[in-house]
């Protein structure tokens, strides 16, 4: 219970200052977005992308000096907004104006000494001249998300309603730049994997009808018409890279599979990002139009009037989205962890 009270006043005052910044911040349809946009964009959307739920029991073995018995803790289960991964023709142009442009630009300064050649905007603009325009290539980065400052205070040592993250806000966990040599083909080690030479595995969308592209090759070149797809895949792309281990990229995993104690909860970390399965991991755009709920990309609009992304084109080639990734945890209750069932 003391550990219970010292949370509450933190958890209250930033509660009301995540409310205040949501009242404040224009959900405005622009081509960019803020940090107080991505927190009030993010609050707004937790009803409907968080899915939150009581998902089972956790079994524990409690002991005192006289004897043992087993206590039991609530399970649940819900999304965490885990990274904020944008793409764009340039670190000028990035969609995450207060954060993400200066930490591009830091980062390409540094990204030229490791490479040894200077890493300059390789984005490709469409003109209407060009008959290969389905063809292009963006930058992208995944940066963590600002709410991660939050996540810890959510539960305490005797009743948990939020899964702890460890993703550390605002730290970038991909950046292109960095990742020069693979995500611009320099080092062609993406195309070795099987699914970058068969047709049909691993694509975004039904292939052969209706795929958005492959995500192998993993790099930053994707051939698709329509720009908001395009992002979106190379978004697919970023998030593959960052939620699995010892891939041939220069990035930081996020934490990803398995479980272990955080603080006084026990946390089922998300699996690794797949395409079109909701399980792994879901999308929210946040530029350059803020949505309030959350979808996998690969729909199927074949058959629809319009296209997914129509009315969503950025001016300036950049987009951001929220990765939404599922969690499970429960409160210790004990000693030692014995097990959960699931419901």
């Amino acid at each position: 219970m003391p550990n219970s009270r010292r949370l509450a006043l933190p958890t209250l005052v930033i509660t009301l200052a995540v409310s205040a910044l949501a009242s404040r911040a224009a959900l405005a349809q622009t081509d960019t977005t803020t940090t107080a946009q991505i927190l009030a964009n993010t609050v707004s959307a937790a009803p409907s992308c968080a899915s939150w739920r009581v998902s089972g029991t956790c079994f524990w073995l409690h002991c005192t000096f006289w004897s043992c018995s087993v206590k039991t803790s609530m399970r649940v289960s819900h999304y965490n907004p885990d990274a904020v991964v944008s793409t764009f023709h340039e670190d000028v142009a990035h969609p995450w104006t207060d954060w993400g442009v200066a930490l591009s630009r830091s980062l390409r300064s540094t990204a030229a000494g490791l490479v040894g050649v200077p890493v300059d905007s390789a984005g490709t603009r469409t003109r209407d001249d060009r008959r290969d325009r389905s063809k292009m290539y963006r930058d992208a980065d995944v940066i963590g998300h600002p709410t991660s400052l939050l996540s810890l205070l959510g539960s305490s040592g005797t009743f948990t309603m939020l899964c702890p993250t460890e993703v550390r806000a605002f730290q970038p966990y991909l950046s292109s730049y960095i990742d020069a040599l693979v995500w611009r083909a320099m080092l062609p080690i993406e195309s070795l994997y099987p699914a970058a030479l068969v047709p049909g595995l691993r694509e975004i969308g039904a292939w052969p009808l209706n795929s958005w592209s492959a995500v192998y090759p993993r790099d930053g070149n994707v051939t698709q018409q329509h720009p908001v797809k395009g992002a979106a895949v190379l978004s697919q792309r970023a998030g593959d890279i960052t939620t699995r281990l010892g891939q041939p990229h220069v990035y930081v995993p996020l934490p990803t599979g398995g479980r272990h104690m955080v603080g006084n909860t026990m946390v089922w970390l998300p699996p690794p990002l797949v395409e079109r399965d909701i399980s792994t991991g879901k999308w929210q755009m946040l530029a350059p139009l803020a949505q309030r709920s959350c979808e996998v990309f690969g729909g199927n609009d074949s058959i629809l009037p319009v296209s997914w992304g129509d009315g969503r084109t950025s001016s300036t080639g950049g987009y951001a989205f929220n990765l939404w990734r599922p969690y499970s945890c429960c409160s210790r209750a004990g000693q030692i962890f014995l097990g959960a069932v699931t419901f």
